[in-house]
């Protein structure tokens, strides 16, 4: 729409703009209950009530782009400072959506009166209140405000709550209809009474509806939600997002992990670190019995916890099992997933985390959980390690259990004699580092990784179907033939998930792991050092070597650096750390210009196109410092003129910017400089004629300008 247009349109009436505000702030005021977000409906007040101090703005595209810019700003710097709990409502990410509407609909009362406008506020406003109903639960009192009371009449009756807020939006929103309705064009006496029969109808209607709804969520709450998912997944089906990774709680051998897949590239953590991370464990295994690991269901204690010093925001978790004897250096690990997990990936000899997380659960074979955790801010992993092959340190001594030993009956008997062929009759029973390194030797020697090996028949153990077939496996096969022939070995031995993490993206900096580098893994206990040790019998895995970046190209790798330093600048923003919020960014920006001048494939056009980009700017630069930005004849005389205004300040006869170069000719005949005011008058014919003078006129002219500078001295 054009200017002129909308100049002509006045603005939005007082009375239409006080209940388009009134609809945006019971809006407000339901998300400020059921999201704890107090915050959002004083920020939305306070949008409203300057939209009544603000001129009015056209509605062009310039003002829009601006306003819109103004929201997006205003939704990134909430999300980071006061971030709403996503878990709190159902179907929809209202926490999101809720403070998008409520925004955009209280910019839209900054313009002038437009049929865009009102429709514009009310369906916002009509769908913010919508989405802030749609809780999972009660809320539990309003922390935020230091009301963590659940009993507030606003939390135990949020229903009715809700319910007088639909109540007094309707209201408003026939309000505004009829305010509508009585221009010229909707004030036909024959059909005024059906529109607001039909309105009353609806309102009826609508207030029938959500009685039904209240009294069925409340009845059938569980049957209710079932209903809605899958009806949601019914008619818009979506797929896990690529990188999303389940860790299983059960290990089936019989049925390999959907990780264990060598041509998926979807990056699942990026590990900012000085070398090379190596194992970063899942989860631990402990029982087996035909074919499947149930994991250890041993008590599960909470980590310390201990808020950051200053007015950071985030949390130290500290484990005091994992710290080895001896003062060993630090190394600190930023580890970002790319997606949820519900677990925490880390080293086994890792000592505290530094991460936004309610809590952090650990059972006895240290798994990580935490709750409520923002993956996207990732975590500060502090190890005192060991090295790469490091382990997970308890339980150690005589809390090592007989869990750790058990073997199923019916496979003993087989593994015994596989395990007296391997070892021989000279093995000492004390000797468990010997027994380790020849079970490693030996499936390292005689046996080959082979992600395709099919399934063992049903009445074989898969593990005896292993030892005992075609020499070829998975790692899961790997490791648990490994535990389970340290068991009958009478070493105490646990089986270990996670990911192996040693590739360095083209744009180095940082580490990947991806959906290919799942791995399975053994931790056995040495008696004779007294702690559990980290055993690897995959053939082809070196943890310590940095792996090929097969299959990536430069363009993936291009963004997945991109997105590790925008996650690892929003993780520093959250933290508070300023300075290093600079760093990352200048790391992402010389990320991008290596990509761009070092690539095999853009470099040998990167390069002269930068070039020719630098001599075009340096030429039109230079161009622009001429005096007066001529070129030519035409150039030399503004040289020559600059050169005479200095000799002439020498003697006395100052010019000013706006000085021309007729009123220093008259100074000069003034002051009795007859010749320099022929001079200048014979720059002014030359300079200003019509056509450009000739090169042999303008150097007998520079050759008297020199002379009369020579007598000048």
């Amino acid at each position: 729409m054009t200017a002129g247009l909308n100049s002509s349109v006045p603005r939005v009436d007082f009375v239409t703009r006080l209940l388009l505000s009134a609809l945006l702030l019971v809006a407000a005021a339901v998300f400020a209950v059921s999201g704890d977000a107090w915050h959002v409906g004083v920020m939305t007040l306070a949008a409203v009530a300057g939209s009544a101090l603000f001129p009015a703005l056209d509605f062009r595209s310039r003002p829009l782009i601006y306003v819109g810019l103004a929201v997006l700003a205003a939704l990134t710097l909430l999300d980071q400072a006061a971030p709403i709990r996503w878990g709190r409502f159902f179907f929809m990410p209202s926490h999101v959506l809720c403070p998008f509407f409520l925004f955009s609909g209280s910019a839209g009362l900054y313009f002038r009166r437009h049929e865009a406008v009102v429709g514009w506020v009310v369906g916002c406003a009509l769908m913010a209140l919508f989405l802030a109903g749609f809780v999972v639960d009660l809320p539990a009192g309003l922390p935020r405000l230091g009301l963590d009371d659940s009993q507030l009449w606003v939390c135990r009756h949020f229903f009715s709550y809700y319910a007088f807020a639909v109540v007094v939006s309707t209201a408003v929103l026939l309000l505004i209809l009829a305010g509508r309705s009585r221009q010229p064009r909707l004030s036909a006496a024959d059909r005024g009474w059906r529109r607001y029969a039909w309105l009353g109808l609806a309102f009826l209607l609508a207030l029938a509806c959500m009685q039904v709804m209240t009294g069925l969520m409340k009845s059938r709450e569980k049957q209710m939600r079932k209903l809605f998912m899958a009806i949601f997944q019914l008619d818009f089906p979506r797929p896990p997002p690529r990188g999303v990774v389940d860790l299983a709680d059960r290990i089936n051998l019989r049925h390999p992990s959907s990780l264990l897949r060598d041509d998926d590239r979807a990056v699942v953590l990026r590990v900012k670190a000085a070398a090379i991370p190596g194992y970063l464990r899942t989860r631990a295994f402990t029982t087996y019995n035909d074919g499947q690991w149930e994991k250890n269901t041993s008590l599960r204690r909470q980590l310390p916890q201990a808020a950051a010093e200053g007015e950071l925001a985030y949390t130290i978790f500290s484990r005091t099992a994992g710290d080895p004897a001896g003062g060993v250096a630090a190394e600190r690990l930023e580890i970002y997933p790319a997606g949820r997990l519900e677990v925490l990936p880390a080293p086994g000899d890792a000592a505290c985390f530094e991460m936004f997380a309610e809590q952090v659960g650990e059972n006895l074979d240290g798994a990580l959980e935490p709750v409520e955790w923002r993956t996207q801010a990732g975590c500060i992993v502090v190890r005192v390690g060991r090295g790469l092959d490091s382990a997970f340190a308890g339980p150690a001594g005589d809390a090592v259990g007989e869990e750790y030993l058990a073997v199923p009956l019916d496979i003993s008997p087989a593994l015994d004699d596989f395990l007296r062929g391997l070892l021989g009759s000279d093995r000492q029973p004390d000797d468990d580092r010997r027994t380790m390194v020849m079970i490693m030797r030996y499936f390292r020697d005689n046996f080959e990784y082979d992600l395709h090996t099919p399934p063992a028949p049903a009445a074989v153990d898969p593990v005896l179907a292993f030892v005992g077939g075609p020499r070829r496996g998975h790692c899961e096969l790997f490791a648990s033939a490994t535990v389970l022939l340290l068991r009958r070995a009478g070493i105490p031995a646990r089986y270990v998930t996670g990911f192996l993490c040693q590739e360095r993206p083209w744009f180095g900096g940082y580490w990947v792991s991806r959906l290919r580098d799942a791995h399975a893994w053994v931790e056995a206990y040495d008696r004779g050092r007294g702690r559990w040790v980290l055993v690897e019998s995959t053939p082809g895995t070196n943890a310590g070597e940095a792996s090929t970046r097969a299959g990536v190209n430069p363009f993936s790798a291009l963004w997945d650096s991109l997105a590790f330093h925008w996650q690892r600048l929003n993780a520093m923003l959250r933290r508070g750390h300023v300075a290093a919020v600079i760093m990352v960014g200048l790391g992402l920006v010389a990320a991008l210009l290596g990509w761009l001048f070092l690539n095999p494939w853009l470099a040998p056009v990167a390069w002269p196109l930068t070039l020719w980009l630098l001599w075009r700017w340096a030429a039109r630069r230079w161009r622009r410092r001429r005096p007066d930005g001529l070129t030519g004849q035409r150039a030399v005389l503004s040289r020559t003129y600059a050169e005479m205004c200095r000799c002439l300040a020498r003697r006395g006869v100052t010019s000013e910017s706006a000085t021309t170069p007729a009123e220093l000719a008259t100074s000069c005949r003034n002051s009795g400089l007859t010749a320099w005011a022929e001079l200048l008058e014979d720059f002014i014919r030359m300079r200003y004629a019509a056509a450009e003078p000739e090169a042999g006129e303008v150097a007998a002219f520079r050759d008297r300008v020199r002379a009369a500078q020579k007598l000048a001295r």
